[in-house]
């Protein structure tokens, strides 16, 4: 932990079931805005293999349990440690085999292409929003690329949840992408393949960096607590199934046989349509909508978050992906904690306009003003 308060990762002492003194489970080949490990020439990358250490450099790493992502499941266990957040802003789900069930979803895309994709969720989750089979629900996993109605295929019992150190993987997502990279990076015999939008945690400038951004020589984080450098990054031509995990608390996971530190959120470089009044706090859908760039909108989010704990406002109302019917209970019952979540939205909103030259602040109160939220006590 630094003086900030923000944990440590390179450092050799890993905090609780994360020692790296234990056997844990690395995620090989996990895309989904994402990440495709795929050393054979075959057009699946559910057929490819884990890539190779050299042999000078394996035999100074751990021994890690791998596995591929044909393999990987909801209820498995993967190393997780965000470095951007410290240990009071993980954000965990008690997810166990009585309270939790395993939903099949399958979306389409606009460009007509399908998005497949499990998630496991609370049974008061499954209540509120009324997944049955055959019906659909509304999803909102704008870091996964997934907004809007979903196909429900399957209502399946909690998987079995591994045991063990790591976080639980609570969702797998498999789409098509038609802009895979090679990051290759020292020591491995065969690159990461990823989308160019996929965040690997860069040492160098202390933040989450979309792979095809990444710079030669660049520093990222290994499992070990060692850094790699990256040798080059290559653009192709190929399409490939890609992945991505949804973690438990953390959102980023390790990956390839050396562990390299990589985050589920898309940074796709496009403007999102950001509400400057979160629908969760009585925002209107049909509101002024501010058009900023992706990453500036996820580190929005993040940043938000973060101001919402400091106002004392819940993170999880109503468990992971509390409704809005969840929020509005809340916000009825505690007068003034839609006043203090406001204050926390408009500092959020100046903190980017300063660092970004956006003018979200000025979309919040063109909506306040025309009145674009529900106000509660």
């Amino acid at each position: 932990m630094n003086s900030h308060g923000r944990r440590e990762p390179w450092k050799a002492q890993k905090r609780g079931a994360l020692s790296l003194s234990a056997v844990c489970t690395l995620a090989l080949a996990l895309a989904g805005c994402g990440l495709v490990w795929w050393g054979i020439s075959s057009p699946a990358t559910s057929e490819t293999v884990p890539a190779r250490l050299s042999e000078q450099s394996a035999s100074t790493l751990p021994r890690y349990e791998t596995r591929k992502i044909r393999d990987m499941r909801t209820g498995h266990r993967v190393m997780a440690d965000n470095p951007e957040l410290s240990e009071a802003e993980v954000v965990s789900e008690s997810v166990t085999p009585e309270t939790h069930r395993n939903l099949v979803f399958r979306q389409t895309e606009p460009d007509g292409s399908l998005v497949e994709f499990e998630l496991i969720r609370s049974l008061d989750w499954i209540e509120r929003t009324g997944a049955t089979v055959g019906g659909t629900v509304e999803i909102d996993l704008a870091e996964f690329g997934i907004e809007g109605p979903a196909d429900v295929l399957d209502v399946q019992p909690c998987p079995q949840l591994e045991n063990g150190p790591g976080r639980v993987v609570t969702g797998i997502f498999r789409r098509t992408s038609h802009n895979v990279i090679d990051v290759h990076i020292e020591g491995l015999d065969e690159p990461i393949g990823s989308t160019a939008n996929h965040p690997f945690w860069s040492e160098d400038r202390r933040t989450f960096v979309a792979a095809g951004e990444l710079r030669a020589g660049e520093a990222v984080l290994r499992a070990d607590g060692w850094l790699g450098r990256v040798q080059h990054v290559n653009t192709t031509s190929r399409t490939e199934v890609v992945y991505n995990m949804e973690v438990d608390g953390e959102h980023v996971y390790y990956v390839s046989s050396a562990g390299v530190l990589v985050h589920n959120t898309c940074l796709t470089g496009v403007l999102n349509r950001h509400h400057g009044l979160p629908k969760f706090l009585g925002g209107h859908s049909k509101q002024i909508l501010s058009r900023i760039d992706s990453a500036i909108h996820t580190e929005y989010h993040r940043l938000l978050s973060r101001n919402l704990k400091n106002a004392g406002i819940p993170l999880n109302v109503g468990g992971r992906g509390g409704s809005a019917a969840d929020w509005a209970r809340y916000l009825n019952a505690n007068p003034g904690a839609q006043r203090k979540a406001l204050d926390a939205v408009l500092d959020t909103s100046r903190a980017m306009d300063v660092k970004h030259g956006t003018n979200i602040v000025q979309d919040v109160w063109r909506n306040i003003m025309n009145g674009g939220f529900t106000p509660f006590p």
